[in-house]
């Protein structure tokens, strides 16, 4: 499971599921205004987990 679990465009911040590459979080924050900007050739990269529990949610 991948993607953004959740947005606060207020607050300008996103939780987003470890797994999901910076192209696919890029294309989801773009969607709420929350864009990143200046991510270069990285976007193969993939954001790993935290420890906060949010991943092991199915």
């Amino acid at each position: 499971m991948t993607g953004i679990v959740s947005h606060d465009a207020d607050a300008k911040e996103a939780t987003i599921r470890g797994g999901t590459t910076l192209e696919d979080a890029g294309v989801g924050l773009q969607e709420r205004n929350l864009e990143m900007p200046n991510l270069g050739d990285v976007t193969m990269h993939i954001v790993t987990p935290h420890c906060d529990g949010i991943d092991s949610m199915s």
